[in-house]
């Protein structure tokens, strides 16, 4: 099976057990082709593989908060939350909103630094244009086709999270299971060469071997 084919796997899967699930549209995100197309369907398989696995656990309910139809859309660049849908996460027959699942949308410090995380875990009233008082944790999606993850796209993604400093907690964690709680990157291939200390400094964890063939993954490093 193709990492594409995998992508539209966990579409459909996660279809199946979202509310508002007929609003999801990827056909324009999922395409075969193009510069850093590989790269990017990755990024968008990650997402919905831990959106699946959230959606055991919680009911998952899309936000659109933005002019044009009710589908999910992915920016292919960094962009602004107000922008792109998002999902709220409640506890089964809750209507209390217990976090945020945000995709690709910036996120700031206060004096102008940004960055964009392939997936931000946000407290539950976190608005539009959340700083890192409004992060729980954050993830970074990265595809390679060599035997591992180098080395300096994690301390990239480290220091750039060390920026914006979240800072928000949450009562009830969003993963029960095999997801970190914890800001990472996740790659397809073999951990990188970073120490296991190394990691614990950097406040960062990776998880590796997380593809369309792996069932499972390995997860190291912080805390």
């Amino acid at each position: 099976m193709t990492l594409l084919d995998s992508a539209k796997e966990q579409v459909a899967a996660i279809k199946a057990v979202a509310l508002d699930a007929e609003r999801l549209d990827l056909s324009e995100t999922l395409v075969d082709g193009g510069k850093d197309a590989v790269a990017r369907v990755y990024e968008v398989y990650v997402s919905l593989r831990a959106l699946n696995d959230l959606a055991g656990h919680w009911d998952l309910r899309l936000v659109n908060i933005s002019a044009g139809a009710k589908k999910l859309r992915f920016p292919h660049s960094p962009g602004d939350k107000v922008n792109y849908p998002y999902f709220e996460a409640y506890s089964p027959n809750s209507e209390e909103c217990e976090f945020q699942v945000c995709f690709g949308t910036k996120i700031e410090n206060g004096v102008g630094t940004k960055f964009s995380p392939d997936v931000s875990f946000q407290v539950s009233d976190s608005p539009l244009k959340p700083t890192g008082e409004h992060l729980v944790f954050c993830w970074d999606q990265k595809y390679t086709d060599s035997n591992r993850l180098n080395r300096d796209e994690v301390a990239k993604v480290a220091s750039l999270i060390s920026l914006i400093k979240p800072t928000a907690k949450l009562t009830n964690m969003p993963f029960i299971e095999n997801w970190p709680n914890l800001s990472a990157v996740i790659t397809n291939k073999n951990r990188s060469t970073l120490h296991q200390d190394d990691l614990k400094r950097l406040m960062i964890c990776e998880v590796s071997e997380c593809n369309e063939r792996q069932s499972g993954f390995v997860l190291r490093g912080y805390p």
